[in-house]
């Protein structure tokens, strides 16, 4: 019997932090072209979706994305970028079965305080993780635009990290400090 459609209720505006992984934990993104594919595909789909994309974070075997959906809801735009990862991750790894472990995730960030904290705790993931020990080292997520102010066409300011300071080294040194003061975000763990 296939499962019930997902309720596309979701009010233009709305955030949410969207997680997901790889079925039994397996390892999705087997090496840099892999990511850079994944981002690419983002990058494609979220205009026409009407997504903005404030936060990222891909790890080996799952992926955060903090989203604002503006226009066409968050399911049809997850739906895409899944089954494009998917189907080429089948092809280029000869896999047959499922890639994802279920649906995505998804949890509405519905207060600015909790805005910033979720997205701090996206990017400290690989840290959390072991993979890196400092997030700068972490190429796949979009710490390096917030705290060093690094090029990234794909992220969409935070429209509360201009509130960290009057200008751009004020903004980055802040928040440096403030994503080293993240520890957790209760319930958001998709990995």
């Amino acid at each position: 019997m296939p499962r019930p459609p997902r309720r596309n209720l979701v009010a233009p505006g709305s955030v949410f932090h969207v997680y997901a992984r790889g079925n039994d934990r397996m390892t999705l993104f087997k090496g840099s072209e892999d990511y850079r594919s994944y981002l690419a595909d983002i990058a494609e789909l979220k205009t026409p979706h009407g997504v903005l994309l404030y936060h990222y974070a891909l790890m080996p075997n799952h992926i955060h994305l903090l989203l604002r959906i503006l226009e066409d809801g968050l399911s049809p735009f997850m739906k895409n970028l899944q089954c494009r990862f998917a189907k080429r991750f089948c092809r280029n790894n000869a896999f047959a079965g499922h890639v994802w472990q279920g649906r995505f995730k998804s949890k509405l960030i519905d207060n600015d305080e909790y805005l910033l904290t979720c997205g701090n705790y996206i990017e400290m993931n690989p840290v959390r993780s072991g993979l890196a020990d400092d997030p700068i080292d972490w190429p796949y997520s979009s710490y390096n635009f917030y705290a060093y102010g690094g090029p990234d066409q794909l992220v969409d300011a935070n429209p509360l990290y201009r509130s960290l300071g009057s200008n751009a080294a004020q903004r980055q040194k802040a928040y440096r400090q403030s994503i080293r003061e993240t520890t957790s975000v209760s319930g958001t763990d998709g990995a």
